[in-house]
């Protein structure tokens, strides 16, 4: 009765040797995924953007003695945050874009607004631009893109250079203005006093020496006094009065400079809708490079304005009544100073009022050369808040670059976790069997032994280390007698354990050796276990029973024929056919080979012999049975070489005529389906199985079978 699966917990010792078991996978797996992974990166690649940075530094200027006495305090709108707005201001962006001759020189701010295809253009710019303060410093970082590396330089570049130049244009813009005027005012009032001088000169000619008494000397005084305080509040009067009307018009108000709104002197009220002005005009001039003037935001925009305008005209109002106040005072007490004057001789009152117009010109033209001076020196000085501490530089690689080594990371990563998931996968869909308890269970039999894995490799070295000649042609024929070779080798001590177990088996003297299916290594086990017998005395013989595809005689290096096929049908006898040492000795085999080590006197071989049309047919007959009676009389151990069961009938016929049979399973190599089916064919003819042998483990398969002691073994030191 078959025993029932044993079911057990995996430790985590056996999830390593698993994962150990399945590294091709792991590492195949994991291989392709990061292939896959630096593949994807290479192709998706997006197209190069490259990032240049200049830097622009701002100092306000806090102070402006100069023309007019014009106050420029700190405002809120003077912020930091409010400049890098500025940068990417539509007037900013218009001067970029004629620059970069994205729009011509020539076109209007009002044109590049109506006009789709120049809004489109400040866009493209604005989208491409970045401008962000450097920490708590007064530094702004301008960053522009593109997707080549000189024009993102070159745009960076110019967009702090027409952002020094407007900043610069804007702040020294009434300067600029009030020089021509001084100058254009300069001219006439010098030719206006050249002509009063000439006249005074003239009268006091014509009329000799006239001489005024003391009050009537103050009387004059008096009035030409009050005449040019009269003119200057009058001058103060008619500049209110064109300053309403302008910004009844909107024009002093939607300038798209942003110049403050100026004020020659008056409450501090005026400065603070002049701040609230600015700050709702740069958003206006912010809001007009992503929106028409229609749209709401604008609209809203406007309305602020529109207070703001209406709480200026009422201020500016409040000045022109104060003003026209005054006037009509003065002009009162002129109008009273003129009836007393008119009775003062005429030719006196002409010079006196000729006197008086030309100190009023000689008084106008000193104070406006004094402000033409004062001009000059602002307008060499200009007022620049705007500096470029450093411009760009070409950038040398692009900022949107792939970044093939995160790529591969993941791939790593990914393929590492694919690959293990992978291998858990393919182990819980391997039916195979690498386990002694397994297969035990299977088979309802022990296991006799297990032999490691011999590959060509550590054959070659282990020959090369004790100078055995060898060559690719004869290597694999040399493996199968590899424990003849390499006694002292810890895969050698592997036979000499399943010798153990063999000879501690009662009534075992003529075994059969056979497998599920074919290269799974029963004719290696054959001729190394008869070596490791040989070499405790013990007379064994090799009978090659596959006569269909025969190997012994290859290996031993003698020929085929006779053999045991030439026995069963009568045409030789068994001593005329049975090899020996003298026969080896003859053959392919070097001699010095043969007397290497002991054991192969002993060892005595029965090729197959003839080829027969019929192999089956031939091992059924009963002269097979007496065949190998009849070797027991003269030999210690029989090994029989058979073909594999499940292919081939032959093993299960030669099965009957044995003491019993040894089931040779190639570790992890074939389902646990196979060994079954193997095992179903032996109990049809009532075999009995000595026991099994897992030939060809490989370490991955099993940790139980590599101890320490065979670590010991192979180093060539006793176990502990």
């Amino acid at each position: 009765m078959v025993r029932p699966a044993k079911i057990t917990e995996l430790s985590l010792r056996d999830y390593f040797f698993i994962l150990k078991k399945r590294r091709e996978i792991i590492i195949f797996v994991a291989i392709i995924v990061i292939s896959f992974a630096a593949f994807f990166t290479f192709i998706m690649k997006p197209d190069p953007i490259y990032e240049a940075t200049s830097q622009v530094k701002i100092e306000k200027v806090t102070d402006f003695t100069g023309l007019f006495v014009e106050a420029l305090s700190y405002s809120p709108a003077d912020t930091f945050e409010t400049q890098t707005i500025v940068v990417k201001s539509a007037d900013v962006l218009e001067h970029v874009a004629k620059g970069l001759a994205l729009i011509p020189a020539s076109t209007s701010s009002e044109e590049i607004i109506k006009e789709k295809k120049y809004s489109a253009i400040l866009q493209r710019l604005r989208n491409s631009i970045d401008a962000k303060r450097e920490g708590n410093t007064n530094i702004i970082n301008i960053k522009a893109t593109s997707p080549a590396a000189e024009d993102a330089k070159r745009l960076a570049n110019l967009v702090a250079e027409k952002y020094k130049e407007v900043s610069t244009i804007s702040r020294n813009k009434r300067v600029f203005e009030a020089r021509k005027f001084i100058e254009e005012q300069l001219q006439s009032i010098e030719a206006n006093l050249n002509e009063k001088e000439g006249r005074l000169k003239s009268l006091r000619e014509q009329y000799s020496v006239i001489n005024l008494s003391q009050e009537e000397t103050n009387l004059l005084r008096r009035f030409t006094d009050l005449e040019i305080e009269f003119n200057n509040n009058l001058k103060k009067l008619q500049e209110t009065e064109y300053t309403i009307e302008q910004v009844k018009k909107g024009k002093a108000l939607l300038d798209k400079t942003g110049a403050r709104i100026f004020v020659e002197e008056g409450p501090g009220i005026l400065l603070s809708h002049r701040a609230k002005y600015a700050d709702l005009t740069i958003k206006r001039q912010e809001f007009l490079i992503d929106y028409r003037p229609e749209h709401p935001l604008i609209k809203d925009i406007d309305e602020k304005i529109e207070i703001v305008k209406n709480e200026f005209l009422n201020e500016l109002g409040n000045r022109k009544r104060f003003l026209e106040n005054k006037v009509q005072v003065i002009s009162k007490e002129l109008s009273s100073l003129k009836a007393r004057i008119s009775r003062l001789p005429e030719k006196a009152l002409d010079l006196a009022r000729m006197e008086r117009e030309v100190k009023m010109n000689e008084d106008l033209y000193s104070t406006l050369k004094s402000k033409h001076q004062e001009v000059q020196i602002k307008e060499a000085e200009k007022i620049e808040e705007v500096s470029i501490v450093q411009y760009a530089s070409t950038p040398p690689l692009p900022i949107n670059a792939p970044d093939y080594f995160r790529s591969i990371l993941i791939g790593v990563l990914f393929g590492t976790l694919l690959g293990l998931l992978t291998a858990i996968i393919a182990e819980s869909l391997d039916t195979s069997i690498a386990s002694t308890d397994e297969i035990e269970r299977i088979l309802e039999v022990p296991v006799l032994g297990v032999i490691p894995h011999i590959d060509e490799k550590t054959v070659m070295e282990k020959f090369k280390k004790l100078g055995i000649k060898y060559d690719r042609e004869n290597i694999n024929l040399y493996r199968r007698l590899f424990c003849h070779f390499v006694p002292d080798a810890f895969e050698s001590e592997a036979y000499r354990a399943l010798r153990t177990n063999i000879l501690t088996l009662p009534d075992a003297r003529a075994i059969l050796v056979t497998s599920p299916a074919t290269t799974e290594g029963k004719t290696m086990t054959i001729t190394n276990l008869a070596i490791v017998l040989g070499q405790i005395g013990k007379r064994v013989l090799i009978v090659d029973a596959d006569l269909r595809a025969s190997t012994i005689h290859n290996i031993f290096g003698i020929k085929r024929e006779p053999g045991l096929s030439d026995i069963i049908l009568g045409n030789s006898s068994i001593e005329d056919t049975i090899r020996n040492i003298v026969d080896l000795m003859v053959g392919d085999i070097h001699i010095g080979d043969i007397i290497r080590n002991p054991g192969l006197d002993n060892i005595y071989i029965l090729p197959s012999g003839t080829k027969v049309s019929t192999p089956s047919e031939v091992l059924g007959s009963p002269s097979v049975k007496e065949i190998i009676n009849k070797a027991k009389e003269q030999f210690d151990i029989i090994l029989l070489d058979t073909p594999p069961l499940l292919p081939i009938a032959d093993a299960p016929i030669l099965s009957e005529k044995v003491d019993g049979v040894l089931l040779v399973y190639q570790a992890g190599r074939m389902p646990s389906m196979t060994l079954r089916r193997a095992k179903s064919n032996l109990d049809s003819v009532n075999a009995k199985i000595f026991g099994a042998l897992i030939n060809n483990l490989k370490k991955k398969l099993s940790p139980d079978y590599y101890k320490e002691s065979y670590a010991y073994y192979k180093k060539g030191y006793p176990p502990k």
